[in-house]
């Protein structure tokens, strides 16, 4: 799947690191994603991001890194 960078792609997150929900939201928006999507490239179930996402569970290192 091919990432669809939206505007800036030099941008960086630059809110609360203790708000890893909103960073996660942050970088889905700046790469064009949905949660489905991200799921597949991050090879974990779709309920997993949506949960990063509504702040539920802590997304991994690995998930705000791997843009």
């Amino acid at each position: 799947m091919a990432l669809q960078l939206v505007s800036d792609p030099t941008a960086v997150y630059e809110g609360p690191a203790s708000q890893p929900e909103e960073q996660i939201q942050w970088l889905l928006h700046r790469l064009g994603l949905t949660p489905a999507q991200a799921a597949v490239d991050l090879d974990v179930e779709p309920e997993q991001v949506h949960a990063w996402c509504s702040g539920e569970t802590l997304p991994p290192r690995m998930a705000l890194l791997a843009p």
